[in-house]
């Protein structure tokens, strides 16, 4: 069954006003700027629906156009998992977190960074399998021990593997592309029963300032022809590669978005796509893409407000930090973007348990968010006024001076009502102190470690298991031939 989503706590950042003004300026940046699309399929596409062609392949397109294409878009995008079960419906302020897309390195909990192989995506992969606030997941970081060449395709096939969990993928080409469409066809025994019942989401990305490569759209495109859920996720920096401000910010990646959309919907009206990026800064003395800044989160309320303005699920990211180890600065800055997201509503939050300014993943930092999100989510579920007749009759049962210890209703209610932590302590002091006073840094890796020595994922059938190892064989060898 899908996990219920309740958001009753909110806030909100641009007034409907503010909203209108922002639209319109990217309308403005559309029509007069223009974004350059550099792929012929494209250029015919907009060419044909009565956008101008100017030299460099500068398209101009008109505000009509974009109106339609937002009128197009599923308001409602829902997800499986490989099993085929609804997992999340990504509409209103419904909000889901998972995992990250592909850095660099793993990172140790005391900052020690090593690579990531695929022993260590397999870990990764069933950690998140196991986390009950982890709702999707990726493959997190590059295997270093398979050819660059293939390895988006082990990456993907080690994360199906350990995870039962939807997964946000990208693939090195549309050929790569095909390859994993075969696997996940072969897991759910056709590829009608995949297309159908979709667990995976495409990401591709714009480059800020306003361009769309030949590259990642001919992999748009084939994802599109799938009919899989789309992510065309910009990541402009504030003083780099988008104006300073963070209006202008905003409107430059709006504008990637929507000049995206348009596309979108005029080669396949009605395509599912999640609206959004990671709309951030440069940090202008050490030239960091930041992570842990507030400016980071300010913009992904802005999104998903916008998002919601246009009826069109929105893309977040929490859970990260600019630190180098799992600290006091990760702790904070996890803890504070995983609640300005589920106050924002964005409904798909990704990047989950990355660490140093988005150059690594770390295990424990997962599973640490797993909590933190736990807590927010607990947050979020409000306070339910409905039982207020029942506690009017255990102050009147128990009059003033009495105890509810022992009550029928607190036997009922206790494990509802309160949230438990499991890895943060209450632990009273004396308790704490005769158990080897442990620090939340052990806590944290003795619970990583228990994870990935007991956590049994659903498997493969050994059948499906051959026939898609057999894929990458025959795969890997004509990619290596080329």
């Amino acid at each position: 069954m899908i996990k219920p989503i309740n958001s009753l706590p909110q806030f909100s950042l641009l007034s409907e006003d503010e909203i209108k003004k922002l639209h319109l300026a990217a309308l403005e940046v559309l029509q007069r700027v223009g974004v350059v699309f550099q792929h012929e399929k494209a250029l015919d596409i907009l060419s044909s629906i009565g956008c101008k062609i100017e030299k460099k392949n500068i398209v101009k397109i008109p505000a009509h156009l974009v109106e339609e294409s937002i009128r197009n878009s599923p308001p409602s995008v829902h997800i499986y998992d490989r099993k085929g079960l609804l997992k999340m419906k990504l509409e209103d302020k419904n909000v889901y977190f998972g995992a990250g897309l592909t850095c660099p390195n793993l990172i140790e909990i005391d900052g020690t960074r090593k690579p990531y192989t695929s022993i260590e995506c397999e870990k990764n992969s069933r950690i998140a399998d196991a986390l009950e606030n982890i709702d999707f997941t990726m493959a997190m970081a590059h295997i270093s021990d398979v050819p660059n060449e293939v390895r988006d395709v082990h990456e993907i096939y080690c994360v199906l593997k350990n995870s039962v969990k939807p997964i946000i993928i990208t693939s090195h080409d549309h050929k790569s592309l095909e390859t994993i469409v075969d696997i996940c066809s072969i897991i759910s025994s056709s590829k009608e029963n995949f297309l159908t019942k979709p667990y995976l989401i495409y990401y591709t990305e714009p480059v800020s300032p306003l361009q769309h490569t030949t590259h990642s759209l001919e992999k748009l495109f084939k994802a599109v022809d799938y009919g899989l859920p789309i992510l065309n996720t910009p990541a402009p920096m504030a003083g780099g590669t988008a104006p300073i401000t963070l209006t202008g910010t905003l409107l430059s990646g709006l504008a990637e978005l929507l000049s995206g959309l348009v596309l979108i919907q005029n080669y396949k009206k009605g395509t599912p796509v999640i609206f959004g990026g990671v709309f951030t800064t440069l940090d202008m003395r050490d030239m960091i893409f930041t992570y842990g800044s507030p400016e980071l989160q300010l913009m992904n309320t802005a999104i998903a407000q916008i998002a919601r303005h246009y009826r069109i699920p929105s893309f977040g990211t929490a859970g990260v930090t600019d630190a180098h180890e799992v600290d006091e600065q990760a702790s904070f800055e996890c803890a504070s973007s995983i609640i300005f997201n589920i106050l924002s509503g964005s409904n798909l939050v990704h990047d989950v348990g990355w660490i140093s300014s988005a150059s690594g993943t770390s295990n424990e930092l997962l599973v640490f968010c797993n909590e933190i999100i736990d807590y927010a989510r607990h947050y979020m579920s409000g306070i339910n006024t409905n039982n207020l007749e029942k506690s009017i009759n255990e102050l009147m049962e128990v009059g003033p001076g009495g105890k509810f210890i022992d009550r029928e209703l607190t036997f009922e209610l206790f494990k509802s009502e309160i949230w438990y932590p499991k890895l943060m302590s209450r632990n009273p002091y004396e308790k704490w102190k005769s158990t080897g006073k442990t620090s939340f840094k052990t806590r944290l890796k003795n619970e990583t470690n228990k994870i990935i020595q007991e956590h049994q994922p659903i498997v493969i059938e050994n059948d499906k298991k051959l026939e898609i190892e057999n894929l990458i064989k025959l795969y890997d060898n004509q990619r290596m031939k080329q």
